[in-house]
């Protein structure tokens, strides 16, 4: 197989699993830090929390099914020669990397608008003396 496509599909598989264990953390931290706050919290700042935890888990799901498509096209083009490639360069890999890292900007940008949605209905700091 020729070194630069199989470097290609390494570091595709690199950049899904690097979002994969960003993902994770990112639900582990706020599920970690969040739980009792949302109690609190006025149901719109809470919905958006949850919504951002499924958006997080369809790109750790989005993120397998890319690892299983590039692990496909390897074996296609070990199978099939480089040929395989040429006639689409792109593969089947494309769809769920593509909706990866779109959920994950999107469960990250969700989790960014519950923080600044959280922060302004903070009771106010009572004035030191």
């Amino acid at each position: 197989m020729d070194t630069s496509i199989l470097e290609a599909y390494k570091s595709a598989s690199d950049l899904a699993k690097q979002l994969i264990t960003l993902s994770t953390g990112i639900l582990a931290l706020s599920i970690t830090f969040t739980k009792d706050i949302v109690k609190g919290l006025p149901a719109k700042p809470a919905r958006l929390l949850k919504f951002s935890w499924v958006v997080h888990l369809l790109s750790i799901c989005c993120g397998i099914w890319s690892l299983m498509a590039l692990t496909g096209m390897v074996f296609k083009v070990s199978q099939q020669g480089a040929s395989s490639v040429q006639e689409d360069p792109y593969g089947s890999g494309t769809l769920p990397a593509f909706l990866q890292i779109a959920l994950f900007v999107l469960g990250t940008a969700l989790i960014i608008g519950y923080g600044m949605v959280s922060f302004r209905n903070l009771p106010p700091m009572p004035p030191s003396e």
